[in-house]
């Protein structure tokens, strides 16, 4: 769930940067433009700072060639956003718009897909793991059910075995005793 987490966050920050710079654009005052593009750098970083930590935890090749793909198609996709910044910081939207057109706007979907691939992957590892985990249980709750049936058993084996290793040898006392006509005037006689 972490790493799905991540991937999220990734996504979230991926999302603020395309806003941010089709926000350029838009915007005519320079201040806006400007914090526009501190905040699309922003959100790089911590996307940065999101992949490193993600890359140690992915373990699985699968995994592992998702990430790479993930990490490959951003590759492309930040020199087309400084090729997009380059024009917008110089006043020249046009330029801005076929950029984001030709080269930034298939660089991102490239890298949108790359991400939700890894995402999926990872939520399919989980569900595998879950699956796994109800396996384990379930066995686990069948162990206890035939060990506690064996407990019952052993217990009422045992009980047996204690209660006649003590009324046989009294049995044979007694019996004993009756043959040696012992006990017959001992014996309780009903009162009425």
């Amino acid at each position: 769930m972490p790493k799905v987490q991540k991937l999220a966050d990734i996504t979230d920050n991926v999302k603020l940067i395309a806003l941010d710079l089709r926000n350029t654009l838009i915007w005519e005052d320079a201040a806006k433009v400007g914090m526009a593009l501190d905040a699309a750098q922003k959100a790089r970083e911590e996307v940065a700072e999101k992949l490193e930590a993600l890359t140690p935890t992915i373990t699985s090749i699968e995994g592992r060639q998702r990430l790479a793909t993930v990490i490959q198609t951003r590759t492309v996709y930040l020199p087309a956003q400084q090729q997009f910044a380059d024009p917008v910081c110089a006043g020249n939207s046009q330029e801005a718009e076929g950029v984001l057109i030709d080269e930034m706007g298939p660089a991102q979907l490239a890298h949108k897909k790359a991400r939700d691939e890894l995402k999926d992957s990872q939520i399919r590892h989980i569900a595998a793991t879950v699956k796994e985990g109800e396996a384990v249980f379930a066995q686990a709750k069948l162990l206890m059910f035939d060990l506690l049936a064996g407990m019952g058993l052993a217990g009422a084996w045992l009980g047996c075995w204690i209660t006649r290793s003590i009324t046989r040898p009294m049995n044979e006392a007694v019996a004993e005793k009756v043959a040696a006509g012992d006990l017959g005037s001992r014996c309780l006689r009903p009162q009425h």
